[in-house]
């Protein structure tokens, strides 16, 4: 791996976490939202395996967290729609306070099920692609084996 392609991916990270979370949190008030804001989510995470190896992002990944986290952001949508049958009387009904327009929370409960959104679509786009790069490199034809002489078959 390039050193220059390690450093770009070291800035790019953080950069792109912060991008992730503000297209989640503002996705009310402008194009984006919870799925968009979290595909960029996953994206930084995948940055790291494209700057280092891929037996150290596996490492650094812990499957199961992703996946609970997938799993959270889909009870929270489902907990917000149900919020609102119950206070509402429809699916998904805004039980949140509204704001002042164009503020970051005066969309009501849009804002709720963008992070809840946006948690499960991360959670899940690093679970499909770690399978995804799990099957690629157990494809792979193990690396050609020496003989006692020294010799390769």
């Amino acid at each position: 791996m390039l050193d220059t392609t390690r450093m770009l991916v070291v800035v790019a990270v953080p950069l792109t976490l912060v991008l992730g979370v503000d297209v989640v949190a503002h996705g009310a008030i402008t194009p984006g939202g919870g799925f968009q804001g979290g595909v960029v989510l996953a994206t930084a995470l995948h940055l790291l395996y494209v700057g280092g190896h891929y037996q150290d992002f596996s490492r650094l990944r812990p499957l199961g967290l992703f996946e609970q986290a997938e799993a959270i952001g889909v009870f929270s949508y489902a907990v917000v729609g149900a919020v609102g049958l119950a206070l509402g009387g429809a699916w998904l009904a805004n039980v949140v306070p509204q704001g002042t327009l164009t503020q970051l929370v005066s969309a009501g409960t849009v804002v709720l099920l963008n992070g809840a959104v946006g948690l499960a679509v991360a959670g899940s786009v690093v679970v499909l692609l770690s399978h995804f790069l799990e099957q690629r490199f157990l494809s792979l034809p193990a690396p050609l084996q020496k003989h006692d002489d020294g010799e390769s078959p």
